[in-house]
């Protein structure tokens, strides 16, 4: 089961991360924000399940078809690194953890009109990920951040595996044209049998493109995947997306440990999930939920969830495997339209 919402690279400080919306070329060239889909729901994908082998992949029907992944020297002179706020976290308890996660998705939309310049790369320019950290293979901080990042006509859907300690970044991306498109609105990250992937989603419910690639520092081993957040931030290399005033987002951030319990794409695995439910939380990055990480890009909203304006979503469960966290942000942290707490 999962939730929609429309809406917003990625650069990872040791020991803070960020996630944007594409936007159609017109909406792009002027700024304008797409609309939220209110609808709450969608259903889950009909394309094929997710190729197992190592590669990037568009839609040829109901089937996967594959491209080019980006080379790295394509990557290095066209997408800057991206750098969230929100975001749910598995704990232990009494000697109960709660299931490792396998898949996260970030969801993001203006509620009314919106319009955005990001502090460097202009207007329509910003970035959607759902961001992971976690103690890997190699014996340090470790992040797996799966961004849509958008801007110039091109939604660039990558894999981003960093070393925080170190600040080595190891992307795997696929660009895909802007044109004819409507907006990304959905991101979705995944770990499957020592691969790592992501997928984006328009709010037209049309899948851009899947990329799989290995797992690099171990995050599908042991309780490594603990932790999932994400927002809309700016584009890349610590820019800031800058919302005009009255602007109302609505953010969206779940994580489950049954790849099939939450997402738009498929896969071909049987999950043996253990719950999430009750040991998941809800915090804040940097802090415990990050590891003390935390991304440097950033927005201009302020969270509106009841009073006081600035405490934590509430968790809520689609079912015993999948934990979620709803709220919205505005540029004066209170509700511009509608009612509290998601400003509808």
């Amino acid at each position: 089961m999962r939730r929609i919402f429309t809406g917003a690279m990625l650069a990872v400080a040791a020991p803070v991360a960020a996630l944007a919306i594409g936007a159609t070329p017109a909406l792009a060239a002027s700024g304008q924000l797409p609309l939220a889909n209110q609808t709450g729901q969608t259903s889950q994908s009909s394309m094929a399940p997710v190729p197992t082998a190592v590669g990037c992949y568009v839609p040829d029907g109901t089937n996967w078809r594959t491209v080019d992944c980006a080379s790295q020297t394509y990557i290095a002179q066209h997408i800057p690194r991206p750098e969230v706020l929100a975001g749910v976290g598995g704990t232990t308890v009494d000697g109960q953890t709660a299931g490792r996660f396998t898949v996260g998705e970030v969801s993001a939309g203006s509620i009314g009109s919106a319009s955005e310049v990001d502090s460097v790369y202009g207007a329509g320019a910003y970035s959607l990920q759902d961001n992971v950290f976690f103690d890997g293979n190699n014996g340090q901080l470790d992040s797996v951040q799966f961004t849509d990042q958008s801007g110039s006509g091109t939604d660039y859907i990558c894999a981003w595996q960093i070393d925080v300690d170190t600040q080595n970044y190891a992307p795997t991306c696929v660009p895909v044209s802007q044109d004819g498109q409507a907006p990304v609105s959905n991101v979705e990250g995944f770990s499957v049998d020592g691969f790592v992937g992501t997928a984006a989603e328009t709010d037209e419910g049309v899948v851009l493109a899947v990329l799989v690639t290995p797992d690099t520092y171990g995050l599908g081993s042991s309780n490594n995947w603990n932790n999932n957040s994400g927002s809309i931030l700016g584009y890349g290399d610590g820019s800031k997306a800058v919302f005009s005033a009255g602007s109302q987002m609505l953010i969206e951030d779940s994580a489950s440990s049954c790849q099939n319990d939450l997402g738009f794409v498929t896969f071909s695995v049987t999950c043996k999930p253990r719950p999430v439910q009750p040991l998941a939380y809800t915090g804040y990055t940097p802090g415990p939920l990050t590891l003390g990480a935390n991304t440097v890009e950033s927005n201009n909203l302020i969270p509106v969830i009841g009073k006081p304006a600035a405490h934590l979503p509430t968790i809520k469960y689609f079912n015993a495997y999948t934990a979620n966290i709803t709220y919205t942000a505005t540029t004066s942290g209170s509700c511009f339209s509608g009612s509290l707490p998601y400003c509808l």
